[in-house]
C-alpha cells in the first residue's frame, strides 16, 4: 500500500528524522515527496534546466517502480538524503509552473494578469493531476483572455486517489502557502 503523508515536512519529520542520522538515508519520492514519474522525468527536468545536470542515478538518486493510484507502474525514485529529494521536488514544481504559464499564456491571457494565488493553486494543480487534466481543466476558467478570479473555487474536484480530491489537495497547498508566507517562517 501507498504511504499517505500529509506533506513534504510531514515526510521529513516521519522518515529522514526518525532514521539514523547517517549519510546513507535514501528518502522514497514516490510515497514522501509525490514525484512518482521522477526517474521518467528527470531528462527532461534537466534538459529544461530545472533539474542540475550532473544530477545523477546511482549518486543523487536510484530509479524505484511503484503503482501508482490508477494501478499503473510508474518508475519514481529514492533518494540519497533529504536535499536531493527536496531539489528534485523543487525541480518538478518548477516544470509543472512553467508548463502551467505556458499553457494559460498560449489561452490568451497575459501570465503578469495573474496572482501568486493562482499561480499557486494552478501549479498545485498540475503537479496533482499532470498537464493533460490540468490544461483540461484550466480551459474551464479561461474566457477573453482572462483567468476567472475565482477558478480556485470552481475547479473540478475530481477524485485521484484514496478518496483525495484535486481541488481540495490544491486548496489546502495554496493555505499552507500563504500561512508561510504571511508568518514569515522563512523570511
Amino acid at each position: 500500500m501507498r504511504h499517505q503523508s500529509n506533506g513534504v515536512w510531514d515526510s521529513y519529520y516521519n522518515y529522514y528524522c526518525s532514521s539514523t542520522k547517517t549519510s546513507n538515508v535514501w528518502l522514497p519520492g514516490f510515497g514522501y515527496l509525490g514525484v512518482d514519474h521522477f526517474s521518467d522525468d528527470a531528462p527532461i527536468l534537466k534538459q529544461g534546466g530545472f533539474l542540475r545536470q550532473n544530477f545523477n542515478e546511482g549518486s543523487e538518486y536510484i530509479v524505484t517502480s511503484n503503482e501508482n493510484e490508477l494501478n499503473k507502474l510508474v518508475k519514481s525514485a529514492n533518494f540519497n538524503g533529504f536535499k536531493n529529494g527536496i531539489e528534485a521536488l523543487g525541480a518538478r514544481v518548477a516544470w509543472t509552473k512553467y508548463m502551467f504559464l505556458t499553457d494559460v499564456k498560449n489561452m490568451g491571457v497575459d501570465t503578469n494578469s495573474l496572482t501568486d494565488d493562482q499561480v499557486f493553486f494552478w501549479t498545485y494543480y498540475y503537479f496533482n493531476t499532470g498537464q493533460g487534466n490540468g490544461k483540461k481543466e484550466l480551459t474551464n476558467h479561461v474566457a477573453n483572455g482572462k483567468l476567472n478570479d475565482y477558478s480556485f473555487m470552481t475547479a473540478s474536484d475530481k477524485t485521484i486517489t484514496n478518496g483525495c480530491k484535486v481541488r481540495y489537495n490544491s486548496i489546502m497547498r495554496l493555505a499552507t502557502y500563504k500561512a508561510i508566507k504571511t508568518l514569515g517562517i522563512f523570511s
